[in-house]
């Protein structure tokens, strides 16, 4: 289509020139027969289009031709079909002079619609006037254009003077106060020039100097040699590309990073081209807002875009403007006559086209509204309107001091105004502040001017605001990123930043290289510490998940403080926070301090280390130092305005706040950019995972639980608690009674005034019996938590007690002891009691006797275990009769070895491996290889009777746990034997079972949680764990710090743990969370494999396709 329109632009000219000379020679009088011509009804109306088609990429012929058919398709003009003839007139005056000569001598032509070039059309317009035909430019923008009294010259587009006047008046309320201006010499960058600056200075603006440069001028070096003498706090351009996107370039190589505006000129992609990314941030003035939400509009976009295949600019909206004012003047005259048309185009009053509404001024021009644009990323993006519609509702933005175009949260709530226009048809306008004085003043003056709501951005206008709101209890106010104004007019928003900040830390949980990462606030504010908790808590999450102790500096939940530098504008203190926690070893910082994070991304590039942007995406917005963004926590304040809008326009509007998150797209992170490959594709698995649970409630970011905590000392405590208290402790553990008696005997004689009976209950019973307790409120104070997914289940009931600030437990525990008594979001509701490892017990008299040693592989495992047998023995005393046994302290025992431990089980959690690979079969297959050597009736034999034939000296061999060594020693006290770790495959690393068992939980509907917490508390001691571990021998302290054990069985079962690979039992973590429950299927394949009826394949693939059934990680291998 447009090869064909451009090559008809050079025939048409062609045959025009022959044509019109012919028909000069042969018309005595041209006005005479274009007056008869436009007297008929019958024939076409011909227009000639003459513009730089050779000079110019924009799509105005496709604008013009695309208003040339509707108007054809409803009836012509005048009751006649257009016909157009393209003429180029390559932006010269001597040309456009010849070829407005040809058309005026040409009576078929009954108007010309063209010349944008200023010079160009003044040239022409005489020579149209003279020779009695219609002129109607839609880009010349000189005010001499239509002062020189021509009653046949007319333009569509506003003047320079109109555009020069909005954008001084647009500099004022920004706030500028000295401005250099830059002008081209030429037509336009003189016109554009003068009008600024007199209207600079009718509104207060001091033009610190006005310079002009030549057309083709491409070096500004010396132009600006003396700017910082200037003191200019913004520039002016009256120029056009390419001259005015070399100087912007310039500008800003030479670290001018003031603000610049412009005119129409700079609308253009060459602009944007030629200055790069020294454009971004360019205010420009043009005359179409595509997106505009009125019907014309959006049916002219539509079909454009439809017919053409991309979306129309400027140049096309203004052509075909053109088209329909020129088409509706002919109608209304009756007749395409030029003069006729003319005199309706005098007495018009308005026009309303796609690009706004046209106001004639009598003299050939227009005013019209005139459009914002900002060079962003490449584009021209909308940025407002300069005059509302009549009855347009009127919403005002009072930006922060940091201005509109701050890169941060002004910015993104003015692009919210701008949705909120583009969707409910609002006007919307803004004005900066510098001082709090302004504020109020800002206020007064929407309130004046009867604006219909008022927005204002960040706490600095809250008082502001709230005295206002007291004043006028009829004017709607919403504040953005303010929850303390309470009036009922004031409509607030609060967002919860901690749900970004948690998956932030998590990430960089995930990223970190040195195991630390790093954080400070700016001052000790609500909004500042809420950032700072979710990021620990991400931190503690990822931890929890990967049993890893990635350390955090630079805040404390549970001291409450950290890092802050008090002074959140200086660039200076975010270098000097950066260096402090470089120094100690963070490779990644959060910086929660304002302008001070961009000396911290300093820093970070000097270094080669990472940073975590605040509020928006610092990779757009703070680009300097782009490189070292591994991501941003975006809050998206756009919400705000549009929410406000809607209810305003619906008539809904009230006080009140509004709550954004993660789950409405108000919080979030933003892309990795350069650091994408940084970013493990399981991490963004898991960050899915997480969005999702932080969403539906099943993750805490910890933000809840800090506001609720209160402090809390023993000392504290102890003074609050003068009564004696008795607390009850429950517990599946009947075996114990004695040995806690001794242990709590212990905690009385540090706080007499509290004493704790222990009340357990049998173990197969203990956890329906603790629910019905729970339920009907009679359970105990205090309780044994199994680990993971039963006791977490409790917790989202409502039935335990946070405990994230009770002190001693996050200084004593590792995060992956703690994680099996916390929420998916690292909040801990138990104290880590008691772990217990797995071996295999041995005959120590009996492997002396038959001449055996440890075998220190499985082979060697199986060569021992039929030595054994020929010697007439039973090489193993595990039996099948109590099915569990065979899940716990066989399967689950041996696995480790099998599956790759910790590793290769969380491979499977996280979809990496599925349930019946070759890891799961060989597991499966080491219980097939000592099933030949357990008891003949190990199928009818429970664990007591199969753990006396071992004690008796029948059997060998006892697949185990440290939990019987109590038991063992009192039964059989004369008994030798001892354990070894269950080994592995030749060449293959050795793991243990080393099961995180008991946690110790707060009943939430205690009576007495002070006393319970100092219990608790005390738990998190050494003088408790030594306790533990020696009245409990075989039931291991979690605590860092393991105390010595007097008892030498226990000491040997804890040394199996040095130089292997240790991880909780299979089932344990994620796998009990649906039905069938992999403890089942695992015991069920086991218990098979045992008695031959299932093939270790057989078995792997019953345990994968039973947890596919509901476990998300294990489908993807169906």
């Amino acid at each position: 289509m447009e090869g064909t329109v451009t090559k008809h632009k050079a025939l048409w000219f062609a045959f025009l020139l022959l044509l019109l000379a012919t028909a000069c020679t042969g018309s005595p009088d041209v006005a005479e027969e274009r007056a008869r011509r436009a007297a008929k009804s019958d024939g076409k109306v011909v227009i000639g289009i003459v513009w730089p088609f050779s000079k110019t990429d924009d799509m105005f012929w496709k604008g013009v031709q695309m208003a040339v058919d509707d108007v054809n398709d409803a009836g012509g003009a005048a009751g006649r079909k257009l016909q157009v003839i393209w003429i180029d007139d390559e932006n010269s005056v001597a040309r456009g002079k010849l070829i407005a000569q040809e058309l005026a001598n040409d009576p078929r032509v009954a108007a010309v619609i063209g010349h944008p070039e200023s010079s160009v059309a003044l040239a022409a317009s005489a020579v149209y006037q003279f020779g009695g035909l219609l002129m109607l430019s839609p880009g010349a923008t000189s005010v001499r254009l239509t002062q020189q009294h021509f009653d046949l010259v007319f333009r569509n587009t506003p003047s320079d003077t109109l555009v020069a006047r909005e954008m001084a008046d647009f500099a004022a309320k920004r706030g500028y106060r000295r401005i250099l201006l830059v002008s081209a010499k030429d037509e336009y960058g003189l016109g554009l020039g003068n009008t600024f600056e007199q209207r600079a200075n009718e509104v207060g603006i001091t033009i610190v100097d006005r310079r002009s440069y030549r057309v083709g001028q491409s070096d500004f070096a010396a132009f600006l040699a003396d700017w910082e003498a200037l003191d200019a706090d913004s520039i002016f351009l009256a120029g056009r590309p390419p001259e005015a996107a070399w100087f912007v370039a310039q500008v800003r190589q030479m670290g001018i990073d003031v603000p610049i505006t412009g005119g129409t000129g700079l609308f253009s992609p060459e602009f944007l081209k030629i200055a790069g990314p020294a454009a971004d941030g360019t205010i420009v003035a043009s005359l179409f807002y595509a997106d505009e939400s009125k019907p014309d509009v959006e049916r002219f976009n539509r079909v454009f875009a439809e017919r053409y295949g991309s979306p129309p600019d400027v140049w096309a909206a203004q052509g075909y403007d053109a088209v329909r004012l020129l088409a509706d003047a002919m109608n209304q005259a009756g007749a395409p006559a030029p003069q006729r048309v003319a005199q309706v185009l005098h007495q018009m009053k308005s026009w309303t086209g796609v690009t706004g509404e046209h106001t004639f001024e009598g003299d050939g021009g227009i005013t019209k509204p005139i459009v914002l644009n900002v060079a962003r990323r490449g584009d021209f993006q909308y940025f407002m309107r300069t005059v509302a519609d009549e009855d347009a509702l009127r919403v005002g933005m009072i930006a922060d001091p940091a201005g509109i175009t701050d890169s941060g949260l002004n910015q993104l709530a003015w692009e919210g105004m701008q949705a909120a226009e583009a969707d409910f048809g609002v006007f919307i306008d803004f004005l900066n502040t510098r001082t709090d004085a302004d504020f109020v003043a800002n206020i007064h003056d929407f309130i004046d001017k009867r604006y219909d709501l008022i927005v204002t951005v960040g706490s600095a206008g809250a008082e502001a605001v709230k005295k206002a709101a007291q004043a006028y209890p009829h004017q709607p106010f919403a504040v953005i990123d303010v929850s303390s104004v309470t009036e009922p007019n004031v409509l607030n928003s609060q967002f919860a930043v901690d749900e970004a900040s948690f998956m932030a830390g998590y990430l960089a949980a995930a990223a970190t290289r040195t195991g630390k990462v790093g954080t400070y606030g700016g001052t000790k504010q609500p909004a500042v510490v809420k950032c700072l908790v979710g990021f620990e808590s991400g931190v503690t999450y990822y931890n929890s998940l990967h049993l890893t102790d990635v350390e955090i500096l630079g805040w404390s939940t549970a001291k409450k403080d950290g890092l802050f530098t008090e002074n959140p504008d200086s660039l200076a203190d975010g270098r000097a926070m950066a260096e402090q926690l470089y120094d100690q070893g963070a490779d990644i910082i959060f910086p929660v301090a304002g302008d001070a994070g961009k000396g911290t991304a300093a820093v970070a590039q000097e270094r080669g280390l990472l940073v975590i942007g605040v509020d928006t995406d610092w990779y757009y917005t703070v680009p300097k130092d782009k490189e070292v963004y591994l991501t941003s926590i975006i809050k998206n304040v756009n919400l705000v305005p549009s929410a406000a809008v809607q209810a305003l326009v619906e008539g809904r509007f009230a006080g009140g706040r509004l709550d954004f998150g993660l789950a409405d797209g108000g919080v979030g992170l933003a892309p990795f950019h350069d650091q994408d490959n940084r970013v493990a594709p399981l991490t963004r698995l898991e960050l899915d995972g997480i969005r999702k649970g932080i969403t539906n409630g099943v993750i805490s970011t910890g933000w809840k639980e800090y506001l609720a905590a209160q402090e809390s000392t023993p000392e504290t405590s102890q003074q609050a608690a003068a009564q004696p208290v008795t607390l009850t402790l429950g517990s599946w553990r009947t075996d114990d009674v004695e040995a806690m008696g001794h242990i709590l005997d212990a905690f009385h004689a540090r706080y007499p005034h509290i004493t704790v009976e222990f009340t357990p209950t049998d173990p197969p019973d203990y956890n329906e019996v603790l629910r019905g307790q729970l339920e009907d409120g009679t359970a105990p104070d205090l309780f044994y938590l199994r680990s993971f997914s039963t006791s977490r289940q409790l917790y989202e009931e409502g039935y335990l007690e946070p405990l994230d600030d009770l002190p001693g437990l996050k200084e004593n525990f590792v995060p992956e002891a703690r994680a099996p008594w916390a929420t998916a979001g690292g909040l801990p509701y138990g104290v880590p009691f008691i772990a217990v490892s797995h071996g295999i017990y041995y005959d120590v008299d009996l492997f002396e006797e038959l001449g055996l040693d440890l075998p220190a592989t499985w082979e060697e495992l199986l060569t021992t275990a039929r030595r054994i047998q020929d010697a007439g023995y039973i090489p193993f005393a595990n039996a099948s009769g109590d099915p569990w046994t065979i899940a716990e302290i066989v399967f689950m025992n041996l696995a480790p070895n099998f599956i790759g431990g910790r590793e290769g089980r969380l491979a499977y959690l996280s979809g990496q491996r599925c349930f019946n690979d070759e890891h799961t079969v060989a597991a499966f297959q080491a219980v097939a290889d000592i099933a030949p050597f357990l008891p003949p009736d190990q199928a009818t034999l429970t664990y007591a009777a199969s753990q006396q034939l071992f004690l008796q000296g029948k059997a060998a061999m006892w697949m185990g746990g440290s939990w019987d060594i109590p038991s063992f020693e009192s039964q059989a006290p004369d008994f030798q034997w001892s354990v070894f770790a269950v080994p592995a495959p030749a060449g293959w690393q050795e793991h243990v079972a080393f099961h995180l068992d008991a946690g110790v939980g707060l009943n939430a509907a205690s009576e007495h949680k002070v006393e319970a917490r100092l219990f608790l508390e005390w738990l998190t001691t050494y003088e408790a764990a030594e306790r533990l571990g020696n009245e409990l021998p075989g039931f291991f302290p979690i605590r860092k710090e393991v105390p010595t054990f007097e008892n030498e069985h226990a000491n040997t079962f804890l040394a199996l743990t040095a130089g292997r690979g240790q991880d909780v039992r299979w089932a344990w973590e994620g796998l009990l969370d649906g039905s069938p429950d992999g403890y089942t299927l695992m015991q069920d394949g086991a218990v098979a494999v045992i008695n031959g009826e299932m093939t270790p394949q057989e078995a792997a693939d019953a345990l994968q396709n039973g947890l596919a059934q509901w476990f998300e990680p294990a489908q993807a291998c169906q």
